[in-house]
């Protein structure tokens, strides 16, 4: 009986130094994982507590991104056939991305998506590319002028403005911003309390070089800027 008890007492040792081993095993998978998604949110510019501090930020928090001209045509073609709508595309799926990698909650929208009818988010942003045009380079952003949110919706643009310029190297077109954008269509179907945006990320023409070879670049402007805007809006009281 002495022999049974202590083989059962070994088993039962034995049981539990798996069970430590194997605990111990998804301790150090999990750190491995927290580590490589805090090396996903870290730039050059920034430190580790900064990127910490956007992994757990952003939760709760919506934006919304349109695709410009998605699902409804091509927007703006180029003599060898570069359509707008596949740039906007390319761009808006990346910077969504980016977005959800810091923690926020993204909406990738078409361009008359039913979704947009009292759509409610933290922040809206439209993307559209400019024309083919070969002799202009920069980008544009606006809002509309009458919005119910306009404080709101000016640090939204300024934030990108600042960011997007910075990250990008492009410089603001601010003289062919037009009556369409400051009315975009999306501005009077989002709710009024979303602040809203639209930005023209460069000429098709001009600024094709950056725009189909480097979007990345292109996405983590506009993330930077949006993730901007968020950090500086404080999180609506429950």
């Amino acid at each position: 009986m002495a022999k049974r008890r202590t083989s059962s007492a070994s088993r039962r040792s034995r049981g539990k130094k798996l069970l430590g081993q194997w605990l111990l095993a998804l301790l150090v998978l999990a750190g491995v994982f927290l580590l490589f998604q805090l090396g996903s949110r870290l730039s050059a510019s920034d430190g580790l507590w900064s990127a910490l501090e956007r992994m757990f930020s952003g939760g709760g928090r919506r934006i919304g991104l349109v695709a410009g001209h998605w699902q409804h045509d091509s927007g703006a073609v180029c003599p060898d056939g570069l359509e707008e709508v596949q740039i906007n595309y390319d761009v808006a799926q990346r910077t969504a991305v980016l977005l959800r990698r810091a923690g926020y909650s993204v909406d990738l929208l078409a361009e008359f998506d039913p979704k947009l009818e009292g759509y409610s988010a933290d922040a809206f942003l439209s993307i559209h590319t400019d024309s083919c045009v070969y002799d202009l380079s920069g980008f544009k952003i606006a809002r509309l002028p009458e919005s119910a949110v306009g404080e709101q919706a000016d640090r939204l643009v300024a934030a990108l403005y600042r960011e997007y310029a910075a990250v990008t190297g492009l410089q603001p077109h601010y003289d062919t911003i037009t009556f369409d954008m400051r009315e975009y269509h999306a501005f009077r179907e989002i709710s009024p309390t979303t602040p809203g945006a639209i930005i023209e990320i460069g000429f098709m023409g001009g600024d094709r070089e950056l725009l189909t070879r480097r979007p990345d670049i292109i996405a983590r402007g506009i993330a930077r800027g949006i993730i901007a805007f968020l950090e500086e809006t404080p999180t609506a009281a429950p």
